[in-house]
């Protein structure tokens, strides 16, 4: 990454330039300065950034999808409250991305949001996120969900995913 790229970056954090970092993610090819941008949003982590984040979530690019995923995991209770109500989003690729970026971020709520995720979701793969995610917050009293989420996805993988987390938490 070139010292001028650098010194742009360095400059439009200190003026929490959003929008200025937001399109020099989107636009840069060289993934270290791609990197930068991401972190940088990160730090500015106001809810401009946030949001600015989020909709990196619905871009083609897996890389810019995974590194914006990364910096909201690292934003924690600042950016937790916008991503959990992408659950509600309609395509389920995106819940697969909110459920990614809410599991790092080992919130106190995180366990009564996937509950509800569990009791609520319509996709079998968002759902068998949703059962590893609980695996690792929940109690053997989330048991009885897991059954029942299995009983209404008749899926192998969703079985499998209910298996396991039920050995976990048991």
């Amino acid at each position: 990454m070139e010292k001028d790229l650098f010194s742009a970056i360095k400059r439009m954090v200190s003026e929490k330039d959003v929008k200025g970092l937001s399109m020099l993610a989107l636009s840069e090819t060289d993934r270290a300065a791609v990197d930068a941008a991401i972190t940088a949003l990160a730090r500015v982590g106001n809810d401009e950034a946030v949001d600015e984040l989020i909709s990196f979530l619905s871009v083609e690019d897996a890389y810019l999808r995974n590194e914006a995923i990364e910096a909201l995991q690292l934003l924690g209770a600042r950016a937790f409250d916008r991503v959990a109500a992408l659950l509600k989003w309609e395509k389920p690729d995106l819940r697969i991305f909110a459920l990614n970026a809410l599991k790092e971020m080992k919130d106190l709520r995180l366990r009564g949001l996937i509950r509800h995720v569990l009791e609520v979701e319509t996709d079998p793969n968002v759902a068998s996120l949703a059962v590893e995610c609980l695996s690792e917050v929940g109690s053997g009293e989330d048991v009885v969900l897991l059954e029942a989420v299995a009983r209404r996805f008749p899926d192998p993988y969703v079985r499998f995913a209910v298996d396991a987390a039920r050995r976990r938490l048991e």
